[in-house]
C-alpha cells in the first residue's frame, strides 16, 4: 500500500447501495464501504479510476461520526456488506431513507415536491429475515459456508439479520461439518428459510460439474434440524431462481403463510416478503387504503398476499395475475377450500395484457412487481384501460420512479415508505396513484 494513494475523505451521504459517499481532494466523487455520514476516514485509492466514481478501500476511521454505532455482527469487520447501515443510528437511517426516496422521485421520476410520509419502522431491527442465501464451497478438503467478500468467501456461522430457526440450523451445520478428502473445487448455493412454523428448510442449487458431491451436503442437512429440503440442478448458478430441475425432495419441504385463521402451503421457492413482522404491517397498510366492496386487479400477485388480505377482511372480490404455475395452483387450491371471492389467472406479464371482460370493471389495481419494476406491457395496459386507483408497492426506489414517469395517465398522490429491510439501504414504498386522464 503506497501512501501516495491514501487520502482523507469526509463522508457526507450514503449511496443507494449503502456505501459512504464523499469527495477526494480533486473533487472526484468517492464511494467507500463501511463508512457512514459524518465519518472522516483514511481511504486507499490505489485501484480507483481517474474518471467517474472513485471506489476506495477504507484504511482507518480518523474521526467517527456522531451517528456511528457499534455493529453487532462479527463479520462486518471482516468485510461482509450485508447490512452496512447497521453501523449507523437507526432513526437517522430512517431519515436518510426517506430523503433518498424523495430525491430519487424528483430526479428520476421528475415528480415535483412529492408527498413522502415518514418511514414506518420495522418492528424488528435485527433477526428479521426469514431467508438467507449462502455460498457453499468445497475446496482442498474443506467445506465453507458464507457470504461473498472482496477476497472470496467470508465464512459465517451466524447472521445478525436471520431469524432464530435459520441461525440454529446454520450453527448445527458448522458443528457437524465433515472433513473431506482433497479434490477439485466445487461451488453451490444454499438457501435457508423459515417455513412459517418456526423450523428451517433448505434448497441446495447444484451445477452439473458438482452433482457428484451433493450427497455430502445432504448428510450435513440430515444433522441440522431441518424440517425438509430440496436439491435442484441448474445449468448456471446465476440463473438458479429462473430455471432449475428438482433432483431430490426430503421431509416437509414447504413453507406456510397465514391468511386470517387459515394457513396456505407454498413451494420452497415461492416469493414472500422476507420480513414477516413488517410484511404484516405492509399488507394492513395497503388494505386500509382500499374501501369496502371494491373489485381488485392484483398484478404480479404471487400467492395473492394483498388480494387475500383484502377479501378476508373486507367485502369485495379480486383477480390475481401471476406467472408462476405453482403459485397459481396453490392460490386456487386455497380459494377452493376457503370459498373466498378471489380468482387466479396464470399469465406472462411480459406479453400484452388481456383481461376477460367477464371479471367486471375493476376499481383498484395493486402492483407489486419484481425488483426491476413494471414491464412495458403492464404500463401500456394501465395507461389505456387501468382503473381509477392504483397502489404500487415497490422494493426498488429507482425502478418505482422510472415507472411513475411512464404511467402518464396517473398522478401520484402520496408515498408511504416501510422499512422492510432494516440496517440496509433498501426500502419498501407504497405509492398511491390516481387516474387523471380517462381511459382511451
Amino acid at each position: 500500500m503506497s501512501n501516495q494513494n491514501i487520502e482523507t475523505v469526509t463522508i457526507t451521504d450514503f449511496s443507494s447501495q449503502g456505501l459512504g459517499v464523499g469527495r477526494r481532494s480533486s473533487g472526484q466523487v468517492a464511494m467507500i464501504a463501511f463508512a457512514v455520514p459524518g465519518d472522516q476516514v483514511e481511504v486507499d485509492f490505489e485501484f480507483a479510476k481517474s474518471k467517474g466514481i472513485a471506489f476506495g478501500k477504507l484504511v482507518s476511521i480518523v474521526s467517527p461520526s456522531e451517528d456511528r454505532t457499534a455493529h453487532p455482527c462479527p463479520y462486518y469487520s471482516e468485510g461482509c456488506r450485508g447490512c452496512l447501515l447497521g453501523a449507523y443510528d437507526y432513526q437517522n437511517g430512517l431519515i436518510w431513507k426517506r430523503n433518498h426516496l424523495q430525491n430519487t422521485l424528483e430526479r428520476i421520476g421528475k415528480i415535483e415536491s412529492p408527498e413522502v410520509r415518514d418511514v414506518i419502522p420495522s418492528p424488528l431491527e435485527w433477526t428479521y429475515r426469514d431467508r438467507l442465501e449462502f455460498n457453499l464451497q468445497i475446496k482442498q478438503g474443506r467445506m465453507q459456508i458464507g457470504f461473498t467478500g472482496e477476497d472470496g468467501i467470508i465464512p459465517v456461522k451466524c447472521c445478525s439479520l436471520g431469524v432464530k430457526s435459520i441461525q440454529d440450523s446454520l450453527q448445527k451445520m458448522w458443528n457437524v461439518m465433515p472433513i473431506l478428502k482433497s479434490g477439485a473445487k466445487k461451488d453451490f448455493r444454499m438457501l435457508l428459510r423459515d417455513n412459517g412454523l418456526g423450523k428451517a428448510v433448505a434448497v441446495l442449487f447444484v451445477e452439473p460439474e458438482s452433482i457428484d458431491k451433493y450427497r455430502i451436503i445432504t448428510q450435513l442437512f440430515e444433522n441440522s434440524d431441518l424440517a425438509g429440503w430440496e436439491i435442484r440442478q441448474v445449468e448456471d448458478l446465476n440463473f438458479r431462481f429462473f430455471s432449475s430441475r428438482l433432483i431430490e425432495r426430503v421431509g416437509e419441504a414447504s413453507i406456510y403463510v397465514n391468511i386470517g385463521r387459515d394457513s396456505m402451503e407454498l413451494p420452497l421457492l415461492s416469493f414472500t416478503q422476507t420480513n414477516t413482522s413488517a410484511s404484516e404491517l405492509l399488507r394492513k397498510l395497503v388494505v386500509d387504503l382500499i374501501p369496502d366492496g371494491q373489485n381488485l386487479l392484483d398484478f404480479y400477485g404471487g400467492y395473492g398476499a394483498f388480494a387475500l388480505e383484502y377479501v378476508t377482511l373486507k367485502s369485495g372480490k379480486a383477480v390475481v395475475l401471476e406467472t408462476s404455475h405453482q403459485m397459481v395452483k396453490a392460490g386456487r387450491k386455497f380459494a377452493d377450500i376457503t370459498k373466498l371471492p378471489i380468482r387466479y389467472i396464470r399469465t406472462d406479464l411480459n406479453y400484452p395484457v388481456s383481461i376477460n371482460k367477464s371479471h367486471g370493471q375493476f376499481d383498484y389495481a395493486i402492483l407489486d412487481p419484481p425488483r426491476d419494476g413494471l414491464h412495458k406491457n403492464v404500463i401500456g395496459y394501465l395507461n389505456d384501460e387501468g382503473p381509477g386507483q392504483v397502489i404500487y408497492v415497490s422494493c426498488h426506489t429507482a425502478a418505482l420512479a422510472r415507472d411513475l414517469k411512464e404511467l402518464k395517465n396517473y398522478t401520484p398522490e402520496y408515498f408511504i415508505p416501510v422499512d422492510m429491510f432494516p440496517n440496509t439501504s433498501r426500502l419498501e414504498t407504497v405509492a398511491v396513484l390516481r387516474r387523471t386522464v380517462l381511459p382511451s
